[in-house]
């Protein structure tokens, strides 16, 4: 073990000390009550809140109106994507089968696979009515879906049909695929649109390709995504409906000769047949002055919103896709608001008296671990444990109090309990360095060292914690404060921290209740067929200094001096008298000797005789006494 300085550097510390928290508490002029507190906050807040509802309301109309346009145009636009799922299809299968051909992959003279090749498409595509080509020579193939949804095929000559004629000569001047005008299926009494698509292979003119795509499946899309109370619709040329719930079935609609689509007033949508009457004064109220593709309108005396998009790109005229719902949605939001209005009013008091409430019931749990706090300031532990409490904040402050509490237990064991009660008690007059005469005991497993080496971490700890605790009960039940452990050593003192004028006595006592206790554990560890342990322990008695020793932050209240090493080496000079059979040898110093008040009891402990030793770091000789332990049953 190594030497312990003589004379070690005190640092001067700064400690929170008990008198000095006092000083603290008596500068306190003013207090608040928690409970006022938070009833004032409760109430600032609900004033803020309040003032809060108040601004949000007055933003909440266009913010209303703006939520419904948005709901409504993702309407719009799944209503347009489905026309783009219907007819993009449709242009792609016509493209492929112009490629097929250009590529020479199809030949268009064979009309048996021509015929095969239409066919495939016509399965893939539900939507296509009907897919045509017509050569340079005006001669071709067409593929029609019947009403009974059978596919079949007819041969063709374009100079039977003016219609047909018509189409292949604009192809001959195009270069692209295009949609063509409306058209009317008689079969399947609905109108067409019509894709075509010119066909050139090196330069010259093969053909071109024709399909006819059913509207009936775009008017069942646009009633399932109809708004409750409303409807979805698409329009040609803004005047008549190309697709419209109603137009799922459009076999009975009443249409002049040489009608292709029904004009809004043909549906019979009273609502859609009013659309374009614009409530000029309302739009703006609510959506604004610069309001584009949504407006207001009244039919029959009911207000209707309309919301839509122009798309360009399937038809030789603009389609407008949109979707209309009832204004009173609108208006039931706005009255909403109003109805939510005095609702906030309401709540606000309510949250007002239930602000006060509150900090009443918090202020009671707070004092509760106010009184608690103050008590283990005092170190009393008699009170019960705080108990849970709903407030999370509360719980959490409830829960670190009763753990303080325990950690006091665990304190207690790095800290002696006397020390901490005696500064508690004193103050700073306890800190302060001060000379005492103590007795100080080392103590020190013999070959504790080797052994640890071949011993797992975990069971040498144990081991440790089992020695110790064996020696720390020995040593406190006869008044001792165990200093410190060093290592396999404890070191002991007797009356530093209180002066004991039998220090001596109580030191010799605590030697022989270690012995005592060494020899009945050691009983135990050879039955057990471990090791015994061998235990050398010096005692010295001196005057040593008492104090705080360390630096800012991590400070000891120990003892330091001549008499700490001198113990320390009557430890080490054990070696010299200690026999293989021995479990103990304790050597007392002459001075340990001269100190003791009595030796009743101690006679045979005291009868071997003294002898004289130098020891490292010591300038006069001392005596030495090896003191005879009873033998113990």
């Amino acid at each position: 073990m190594a030497d312990i300085p003589a004379k070690p550097q005190i640092h001067a510390v700064a400690v929170a000390t008990p008198s000095a928290l006092a000083q603290i508490d008596n500068g306190r002029r003013f207090t608040i009550p928690i409970g006022a507190v938070l009833s004032l906050s409760f109430v600032a807040l609900t004033a803020v809140a309040g003032l809060a509802v108040v601004l949000a309301l007055l933003g909440s109309l266009r913010t209303t109106t703006s939520l419904l346009r948005e709901r409504v145009e993702l309407l719009v636009e799944t209503v347009e994507r489905g026309l783009q799922d219907q007819l993009g299809p449709v242009r792609i299968q016509g493209q492929f089968l112009a490629d097929a051909i250009i590529d020479g992959e199809l030949d268009p003279e064979n009309q048996d696979k021509l015929a095969s090749w239409l066919r495939a498409s016509m399965a893939g595509l539900p939507q296509l009515a009907g897919v045509v080509f017509v050569s340079r020579d005006l001669k071709g193939v067409r593929v029609e879906r019947l009403p009974t949804d059978v596919i079949v095929v007819n041969a063709i000559e374009v100079s039977g049909s003016s219609r047909l004629g018509a189409s292949m000569n604009e192809l001959r001047y195009e270069t692209s695929a295009y949609w063509g005008d409306l058209a009317w299926n008689p079969q399947f009494k609905q109108p067409l649109l019509n894709l075509r698509v010119p066909v050139w292979r090196g330069g010259s003119f093969v053909g071109g390709i024709g399909t006819a795509v059913s509207m009936g499946d775009l008017s069942s899309i646009v009633g399932r995504l109809s708004p409750q109370g409303g409807s979805s619709f698409v329009l040609y040329d803004r005047d008549f409906v190309l697709a419209h719930p109603r137009l799922t079935d459009p076999k009975n609609l009443l249409l002049l000769p040489g009608q292709v689509l029904p004009r809004l007033e043909q549906v019979g949508d009273r609502a859609l047949t009013g659309m374009w009457t614009v409530e000029k004064e309302k739009t703006e109220r609510f959506f604004g002055a610069d309001s584009e593709n949504i407006h207001i309108a009244q039919v029959d005396g009911k207000d209707y919103v309309y919301v839509y998009h122009e798309v360009a790109s399937f038809s030789d005229k603009p389609l407008v896709v949109g979707a209309y719902f009832p204004a009173e949605q609108l208006y039931q939001q706005t009255e909403a608001l109003r109805n939510g209005a005095i609702a906030a009013a309401a709540a606000l008091i309510v949250a007002l008296l239930l602000g006060i409430l509150l900090g009443r019931a918090i202020s009671r749990p707070m004092v509760r671990l106010e009184t608690a706090a103050d008590e283990i300031r005092e170190f009393k532990f008699e009170s019960p444990p705080l108990p849970r409490s709903r407030f999370e904040e509360i719980d959490h402050a409830n829960a670190a109090v009763n753990a303080s509490r325990a950690a006091l237990h665990w304190f207690s064991t790095f800290v002696p309990r006397k020390l901490v009660t005696r500064l508690l008690a004193e103050g700073e007059t306890t800190l302060q360095s001060k000379r005492r005469d103590v007795t100080v005991m080392f103590t020190d497993i013999v070959g504790f060292t080797m052994e640890a080496e071949d011993l797992p971490e975990a069971e040498t700890a144990a081991f440790l914690n089992e020695h110790f605790a064996l020696l720390a009960h020995c040593i406190e039940e006869e008044g001792g404060v165990i200093d410190k452990f060093i290592g396999d050593a404890i070191m002991a003192t007797w009356g530093a921290i209180k002066r004991i004028p039998d220090h001596a006595d109580c030191a010799v006592a605590a030697s022989v209740a270690i012995a005592r206790a060494l020899h009945e554990d050691n009983l135990e560890r050879i039955a057990q067929g471990r090791k015994p342990v061998r235990v050398r322990i010096g005692l010295h008695s001196g005057t040593v200094v008492v104090g705080n020793i360390g630096a800012p932050g991590r400070i000891n209240y120990t003892v330091v001096g001549d008499t700490v090493n001198t113990a320390q080496r009557m430890e080490q000079l054990a070696k010299q008298y200690m026999d293989e059979s021995e479990e103990i040898v304790v050597l007392a110093s002459g001075d340990t000797i001269e100190a003791l008040t009595s030796t009743d009891g101690l006679a045979d402990v005291l009868s071997t005789p003294a002898e004289t030793h130098d020891l490292r770091g010591r300038v006069e000789t001392i005596k030495v006494h090896k003191l005879k332990m009873p033998k113990f049953d």
